[in-house]
């Protein structure tokens, strides 16, 4: 292009401002596609003969996993289904093309090649006319295309041509020419090249279209009228062969300048379909210069250079938008972002278009720019657009500066911005503690708004529970009978770090949408047999797993907290209830130490009941483990001792070691400082009953003649009684029975 074309170019759209990006886009892409013109000879130069590099070889394409694998079958599978609509198989087949794998690209090109599903075909065709992605030189999706151009379906056609104006071929005008002029070609064939010639908006083009308006087959006038009304923009003058012809006559006089202006003002007018395809051209330069990048080399630094270029633009956005973009890509990639690069990106939070600042916004949150973030506490004082402002508040709420608390506080206000507000402050309060000041006019809108509002944001109720007063928790209280769910979920979960008591989440339990989060709240903080009882009502099913599990982690919880009292008294409503056996026996090896760590704090006590509990259920073995264990623990109290020596001597009774029980109670009786002999009494006349009961003769007689020798005269008339009635009931077992 000649430097007088460009600089008319240049000055005949100075003043449309929407659309000097358009004109501007074709001026650099001009610019761009001759980077590659080689540069004039230098005659003082010496000749020299330089061997070309060897090309280098295709990187292999990486293995698809199983997932992509389904992926692909899933999308395909819609695309041949033969009763999906048009919308849904072109959903799939955008899909498709987003993923960029190659398999993908050779099962489309398949179905366009060979398919007879008609509707598959058009929406693949759709899927390429409206894809954002780049199709590079010598595509070959663009050979496929070309190889279908001889369609009988009109409407095939359409969307055929609008997916070949997505190519930037430079031969590609040429070949539709070609096709279209030759009159020995099919029809069909003609019909969709000159379709596709009003979508390559060139002078050669319409050129070639107006031939065809006056063509003398009537099949071939209306699909030239109707690429003329795309290419130019104008649907106005219809099949008037007049005045196309008035038109063409003066817009083939036109300079390159006012040809493109012409152009482009009809365009503006026409309706939201072309205007994509006036878009499409403004993203031109933006495809060239992602070319350039895909191409640069990574490890020379050109890649980031290129990135550099793009963002050092001052022309229009969607250069550096690209830009932001493609460094992020570089970010999945994992692939160095340098710091000359994240400068330049700071540098676009001070640009005039809001697009800009937002889309840097996000890309400096995605990078952790902690300079940024410090940088975005000042800018977001000023900002005013609500797009930017709600970027600003994501930064802040992963990277949280304390500067930035007033401007936080003053959009929980904002209606439309309150819930990126409230992320952010609620990320602001978990790592600063506000000022006196700011507490209270944060806690002032907070109250407003939570008491108007009708579906609170979630946010705010927790930042209300963090830093709010006792007199705030009434609030919190009200939002348990809120008629959403998530409400009284969130409202239950402030409860799982407040110093309030959990009392008022506990009728929840019966509440199945939010079960979960009370027991969670019971998990963190529960410690009393009121709390327990209530959470072993609640038992969810065997089934889905995850819910008993987390029941049974909350119980655990609640278990190792509770004190001697709390534990004795679970221990006493458990004793009748047979269905909770082995949670009790859980609860009793929670508290004792023996089930995730020793050091709570009934654990001794933990230990007796849990000796009572495998005693009432004849577990002689695993009472003898408790009490060893229980021995070894350090600093036992003297009630605690004292219970443990006739602990033992059951231990002996049930074992069958007579003599040692004998031995141990003999000694007890003889300590002045040991329990009562009624006490001491107790394992034998518990085993004498319990043999009594089984019928067991011989055993409870000779444990009767020991109860007799040992506890004769020393112990007090209940007990006595206890005896009597068991040598009474002895008796009876040896009569013979009545009428023998």
């Amino acid at each position: 292009m000649s430097k007088a074309l460009k600089n008319s170019l240049l000055t005949s759209f100075s003043h449309l401002p929407y659309f000097r990006a358009c004109l501007l886009t074709v001026f650099l892409l001009c610019n761009t596609l001759a980077f590659a013109q080689p540069a004039p000879p230098n005659k003082d130069a010496k000749k020299t003969v330089t061997t070309p590099k060897p090309a280098p070889k295709p990187k292999p394409t990486p293995a698809l996993t199983t997932q992509q694998k389904k992926s692909i079958e899933l999308y395909l599978n819609t695309l041949k289904d033969k009763n999906a609509p048009l919308d849904r198989k072109r959903k799939a087949a955008s899909l498709l093309f987003e993923k960029r794998w190659e398999k993908a690209d050779t099962a489309l090109k398949s179905i366009l090649l060979y398919s007879n599903d008609i509707i598959a075909r058009r929406a693949i065709v759709r899927a390429i006319a409206d894809t954002d992605r780049p199709f590079p030189p010598n595509d070959q999706m663009l050979n496929t295309l070309m190889k279908v151009l001889d369609t009988p379906d009109s409407l095939f056609r359409d969307d055929l041509a609008a997916a070949l104006g997505r190519f930037d071929e430079i031969n590609l005008v040429t070949a539709l020419i070609s096709i279209a002029s030759k009159a020995d070609n099919p029809l069909n064939k003609r019909l969709s090249a000159i379709a596709a010639l009003g979508h390559q908006r060139t002078r050669n083009s319409a050129k070639t279209l107006m031939t065809f308006i006056s063509d003398k087959d009537k099949n071939i006038r209306p699909v030239a009228f109707n690429a003329l009304a795309i290419l130019t923009g104008n649907s106005e003058r219809g099949p008037n062969f007049d005045e196309w012809n008035t038109w063409w006559n003066e817009a083939a006089q036109l300079s390159d300048a006012r040809w493109q202006k012409a152009l482009f003002n009809n365009l503006r007018k026409n309706n939201r379909r072309t205007q994509k395809r006036l878009d499409d051209l403004i993203n031109r330069l933006v495809e060239q210069y992602n070319r350039r990048y895909d191409s640069a080399d990574e490890k020379s630094g050109e890649r980031q250079r290129v990135l550099e270029e793009m963002l050092a633009s001052q022309q229009e956005p969607p250069i550096r938008i690209s830009a932001m973009k493609l460094i992020d890509r570089r970010i999945r990639n994992v692939q160095k972002v340098d710091d000359k690069l994240r400068v330049a990106v700071r540098d676009q939070l001070l640009d005039s278009a809001p697009s800009i600042r937002a889309e840097s916004a996000r890309l400096l949150k995605t990078l952790a720019d902690e300079t940024a973030a410090k940088q975005i506490a000042l800018l977001i004082q000023t900002e005013s657009d609500k797009a930017v402002l709600s970027a600003y508040f994501s930064i802040l709420t992963r990277m949280p500066q304390a500067d930035a608390a007033k401007p936080i506080i003053d959009y929980i206000r904002n209606d439309e911005l309150l819930t990126h507000a409230a992320a952010a402050l609620l990320a602001h309060t978990a790592k600063f503690k506000l000022t006196k000041e700011h507490n209270a006019t944060a806690l002032n809108n907070l109250r407003t708004y939570l008491t108007k509002a009708t579906l609170p944001d979630l946010s705010t109720i927790r930042i209300l529970a963090r830093i709010g007063e006792n007199s705030d928790h009434n609030i919190i209280v009200n939002l348990l009978k809120h008629a959403n769910a998530t409400v009284r979920q969130t409202a239950v979960q402030t409860f799982a770090t407040s110093t309030q008591p959990i009392e008022p989440v506990l009728p929840l339990l019966k509440d199945k949408a939010v079960a979960s989060s009370v027991i969670a709240v019971i998990k963190a903080r529960g410690s009393t047999e009121p709390v327990l009882t209530l959470l072993l009502a609640a038992k969810p099913p065997a089934a889905p797993a995850a819910p008993l599990k987390d029941w049974s982690a909350a119980v655990d919880a609640v278990a190792a907290r509770l004190d001697a009292p709390n534990l004795i008294r679970i221990d006493t409503a458990l004793i009748p209830q047979k269905p909770h056996l082995a949670t009790h026996e859980r609860i009793l090896k929670v508290a004792a130490g023996l089930i995730n760590g020793n050091g709570k704090p009934a654990a001794a006590e933990a230990h007796l009941l849990l000796t009572a509990f495998y005693f009432r259920n004849s577990n002689t073995p695993e009472a003898g483990k408790v009490l060893t264990a229980l021995e070894k623990r350090k600093a036992l109290s003297d009630p605690h001792r004292k219970r443990l020596a006739i602990f033992k001597i059951r231990l002996a009774i049930e074992s069958g070691k007579i003599d040692d029980a004998v031995t141990q109670t003999k000694a007890l009786l003889a300590d002045p400082k040991a329990p009562p002999a009624d006490l001491i009494a107790e394992p034998w006349i518990i085993t004498t009953e319990n043999a009594i009961t089984a019928r067991k003769s011989a055993i409870a007689k000779s444990l009767l003649v020991q109860l007799d020798t040992l506890f004769k005269g020393k112990v007090k008339p209940p007990t006595s009684a206890r005896i009597a009635r068991a040598q009474t009931q002895l008796k009876g077992m040896s009569k013979p029975p009545a009428g023998t």
